[in-house]
C-alpha cells in the first residue's frame, strides 16, 4: 500500500496531525475572542467561554469527519 501523504518527518503520525489541527483551531478562535473583547467590549469571562466552546465544537466536528473518512477508506 502506497502512502500518499505530502507531509514529512514527524508530522506523518496521525496524532501529530490531530494536535496541529487542534492548535490551529484554538489559535484562530482565541484571536477571534480577543477581537471580540477589544472591539465589542465583551468581558473576559464571556470571551473565554466563547473561545472555549467554539474550539470544542469545531474540534469535535473535525474529529468526527476524520473518523468517518478513515472508516470509509478502510472498507
Amino acid at each position: 500500500m502506497k502512502d500518499e501523504r505530502r507531509t514529512t518527518g514527524r508530522l506523518q503520525a496521525l496524532r501529530a496531525h490531530r494536535w496541529v489541527r487542534v492548535g490551529w483551531v484554538v489559535l484562530c478562535f482565541s484571536g477571534a475572542a480577543l477581537v471580540s473583547h477589544f472591539w465589542m467590549g465583551q468581558s473576559w469571562s464571556q470571551v473565554l467561554w466563547l473561545a472555549t466552546s467554539l474550539s470544542l465544537v469545531v474540534a469535535f466536528f473535525v474529529e468526527a469527519r476524520e473518523r468517518r473518512r478513515s472508516g470509509q477508506q478502510g472498507d
